[in-house]
């Protein structure tokens, strides 16, 4: 969303996504250095990549309940915290 309160883009476009590509409490979200966007799709058990348009690229990795994501560009490594009962984080390094 722009300062003016105007959005300059939305996922899914006018009519949203398709039901299969719907978030569902997506709860947070990191950018990588190609613009990408890593969402934290948290009630889907799921990471959804998107593009730099936000258009869907695919679901990354399952996992239950991601909450928490954390790219670092320098060592391309991805932080996700789950909501489980250990409050796991999980580490996975990212492809070029």
């Amino acid at each position: 969303m722009k300062a003016d309160g105007y959005t300059r883009r939305c996922y899914g476009g006018m009519w949203g996504p398709s039901e299969k590509d719907q978030l569902n409490n997506a709860c947070h979200v990191a950018l990588r250095e190609d613009n990408h966007v890593i969402v934290a799709d948290n009630n889907n058990n799921r990471l959804v990549l998107l593009d730099e348009s936000l258009e869907y690229v695919r679901t990354i990795v399952e996992f239950q309940q991601p909450h928490r994501v954390c790219f670092d560009a320098q060592s391309r490594l991805l932080y996700v915290g789950e909501c489980t009962d250990n409050g796991c984080v999980k580490v996975f390094e990212t492809q070029k």
